[in-house]
């Protein structure tokens, strides 16, 4: 099992700091898995991995504390793993600054490549399809222009 907190508060939660060109905040994971000892746990924002924690003799019980400084709108979560193929990936905590919405365009071109390798091996046309059209939306705020896509409320 794998735990993430960031201020206080667990993966889905919509962080919003108005007026605030910069803040530091508090994680921590927690990585609880007796039956598949891991051998990284991972901190990551906006797709980059922050920290990452190796242990040679692989761990059972885990527990990071890290203070992250944020000067942009951020996704964040944890991820846990063996070499062996397990691994375990939270959902992300949202962190808005200024009511921006976090978009890297690097990440994005990274969604586009897994959704073309999906689209190659899927033989549902209906969900190719639905991939192809997410695809054309990617690819439009990759260049700037206004997506269908659904994008949350900001609180």
């Amino acid at each position: 099992m794998l735990f993430l907190k960031v201020d206080g508060k667990r993966p889905g939660a919509l962080l919003s700091y108005e007026g605030q060109s910069e803040t530091t905040l508090p994680i921590s994971v927690h990585m609880i898995s007796p039956q598949y000892p891991v051998e990284y746990v991972e901190l990551i924002a906006n797709g980059r991995v922050i920290v990452r924690d190796y242990f040679p003799q692989p761990k059972t019980h885990y527990h990071m504390q890290y203070s992250l400084p944020v000067n942009e709108s951020t996704w964040i979560a944890a991820r846990a793993y063996a070499d062996a193929g397990t691994e375990a990936h939270t959902n992300p905590v949202y962190v808005y600054l200024n009511r921006e919405l976090p978009f890297h365009a690097e990440s994005a071109r990274h969604i586009i490549t897994r959704l073309e390798g999906s689209m190659e091996t899927i033989p549902n046309t209906k969900i190719v399809d639905r991939l192809r059209r997410l695809k054309g939306e990617l690819e439009k705020l990759i260049r700037g222009q206004p997506a269908a896509l659904p994008r949350p409320e900001i609180p």
